[in-house]
């Protein structure tokens, strides 16, 4: 690269600041020389500063749903037209149309991160009403598969979407949400029983939804302090539907054990990593539904790096990764014991060896080689 590249990063709902967009993606970019690096999205988390050499530019700020939200786009153009990135990474459909336009006219690499299964977001979901939810999902899907051949490359962040998807064939690479360690001491424990000083202290953190299992969690935690008064539970994330939270937050205001972080916005990386690592047992209580059934959560190799021990369903995918280390015991959410799940936690001795490929170095190689690549040519 003979002068400064410019490379611009956009969604809508994901802030600025977000960890895979600025923390993996656009850090990862500063190792490249004379690069200058652009991220759009949604206004940033509180206290939010940015790096030398990348820059914020909110495109939206106001509840999901608010008819603002169709402003996005335009400021995105604008935006694009006035810092004329050489190369384009979004990670949402919703902004694929402007980045196409903005494509034919500068002749710009284009990168679509595909984040998430959107048609089986849309169609297993309550995000919208039951009949059009298929509409929608269907038009979103062939929405994608129309525009492939202005799409250069795809990044999948889901190693099961290669099987998933068709469009993205033959032009992508996985690139999975592994573990970005930041400014946090690696502390190596292995072959540990929990021994709490003052009761367990579970942890809930990332998304705030019923899919991945908020109300899962809550219900287990109320049984699991009738046992023990000591027990305590730390929920820290967003919630990106009010009525969610408005539930939330009247399931516990009765419940002074259970304290909330976040909710009403997003929450800082750094102060979700805190939270990791002074809990005991972190909860992933997602309910079985086709959008997620697939997926690793990121909070999944989260919890590993630090070793942090977890309760899981019974998801094959997951435990194929977790058992490997004993990092976390199987429960049923519906049918269980929370009596018979505190002893076992009492008992069971957690990360009988070391966690092995689960940090963002090993996604960063390829990561960057991509971009090497689109930025030499």
């Amino acid at each position: 690269m003979s002068k400064t590249a410019k490379i611009l990063l956009a969604s809508v709902l994901k802030p600025v600041n977000e960890t895979r967009m600025y923390e993996k993606f656009a850090k990862s970019l500063l190792k490249l020389n004379d690069v200058e690096i652009h991220i759009a999205g949604f206004s940033p988390t509180k206290n939010a500063t940015s790096e030398n050499r990348i820059f914020f530019h909110t495109l939206f700020s106001a509840s999901r749903l608010h008819i603002s939200r169709f402003s996005a786009q335009i400021k995105l153009l604008k935006l694009l037209l006035k810092v004329k990135p050489q190369l384009v990474i979004i990670t949402t459909h919703e902004i694929l149309l402007v980045s196409i336009l903005y494509k034919i006219i500068s002749g710009t690499v284009l990168i679509y991160d595909v984040q998430e299964n959107y048609y089986r977001n849309i169609r297993f979901t309550p995000t919208f009403p039951p009949f059009v939810r298929n509409i929608i999902a269907s038009g979103v899907r062939l929405f994608e598969i129309l525009t492939r051949p202005f799409i250069d490359f795809y990044f999948l962040a889901e190693r099961n979407y290669e099987s998933e998807f068709s469009f993205t064939r033959n032009k992508s690479c996985v690139v999975e949400n592994k573990f970005k360690n930041e400014g946090i001491p690696p502390v190596i424990k292995q072959a540990f029983k929990i021994k709490p000083n003052k009761g367990f202290r579970f942890l809930y953190s990332g998304t705030i939804s019923e899919v991945y299992g908020i109300f899962k969690a809550i219900d287990l935690i109320k049984k699991l302090h009738k046992i023990d008064s000591n027990i305590t539970l730390t929920v820290i994330g967003y919630s990106p539907k009010k009525e969610i939270l408005n539930k939330l937050k009247s399931e516990i205001k009765d419940y002074p054990f259970i304290n909330l972080i976040g909710g009403d916005s997003p929450v800082a990386h750094s102060e979700i990593l805190k939270q990791i690592k002074n809990s005991d047992i972190g909860i992933l209580s997602y309910v079985p539904n086709k959008s997620t059934e697939n997926c690793i959560p990121t909070k999944l190799y989260e919890y590993l790096s630090l070793y942090l021990p977890m309760i899981i369903p019974s998801n094959h995918i997951w435990t194929s990764i977790t058992d490997s280390y004993n990092a976390a015991i199987t429960y049923d959410f519906n049918k269980s014991k929370p009596e018979d799940l505190l002893e076992k936690l009492k008992q069971h001795i957690f990360y009988t060896s070391q966690p092995e490929n689960i940090t963002w170095d090993s996604e960063e190689i390829q990561f960057l080689q991509v971009i090497n690549n689109y930025l030499n040519n």
